[in-house]
């Protein structure tokens, strides 16, 4: 050490090969270990100081709370911006869907909104078998590809599940009439952007989810059955 020196420390030693060039002050709760000529000549003089983790330690308290702030928001920034282009995936699959088939979506939808307890327990009913029988297809060797088949279908409903929900939310707080020419466009997207809403809510948004699913994979199924009844 070339200049004067202040030291703040727990517990500061000097060993005996120690040389210093100038005084050395050293500020902590424990006297320093120090040579016999660093004795003798006063070039370390001592002052107590007692650390409770307040002072010493706070800026590196703050510095990792910081860091533990950013690393908090960066993966909750990252789980928004997915729920958005989500969002606008759906929508685009829905409008796509609504185009090209408006007859069966507002069919399902009809069916949905007049009776949703019986197509909420036709859902619960088929998210609980249909994965039990596709396992059980592909077990056996000849119904792997029947099995195949089987999950795409169930994927895809339960993609576009939530689709169907949406326009009966728009449904219901457009309150439209039945009409066969009745243009959806509007009603769906209300009523997605509404379930959209439900679905960031934490904890809350999952069960949404799964009853969404549930209660649009039974629209579907239901009105299916609906149909093979008749014919």
């Amino acid at each position: 050490m070339f200049g004067p020196a202040v030291i703040e420390a727990d517990t500061v030693a000097f060993n005996e090969t120690a040389s210093l060039g100038a005084r050395v002050k050293v500020i902590g709760p424990n006297e320093p270990q120090v040579t016999e000529a660093m004795s003798a000549n006063d070039s370390v003089t001592y002052e107590y100081k007692k650390y409770d983790g307040e002072g010493k330690y706070n800026n590196v308290a703050s510095k990792n709370n910081d860091a533990g702030i950013e690393l908090f928001f960066i993966p909750l920034s990252f789980h928004f911006a997915w729920k958005v282009y989500l969002f606008f995936a759906y929508v685009l699959v829905g409008l796509i869907l609504v185009a090209i088939f408006p007859k069966y979506t507002l069919a399902v939808a009809e069916t949905m909104k007049d009776k949703p307890g019986a197509t909420l327990l036709c859902g619960m009913a088929t998210m609980f078998i249909m994965p039990l029988v596709i396992l059980g297809s592909f077990v056996t060797i000849i119904g792997i590809p029947l099995a195949a088949i089987l999950t795409a279908i169930y994927m895809v409903a339960l993609c576009i599940a939530k689709i169907f929900v949406g326009i009966v939310f728009g449904l219901l707080v457009l309150k439209s009439k039945n009409k066969k020419d009745r243009k959806l466009y509007g009603p769906f997207l209300l009523g997605y952007f509404l379930l959209f809403i439900l679905l960031v809510i934490p904890f809350f948004g999952m069960i949404v989810k799964l009853l969404a699913m549930m209660w649009g994979i039974g629209g579907m199924g239901y009105h299916l059955w609906q149909i093979q009844k008749k014919s």
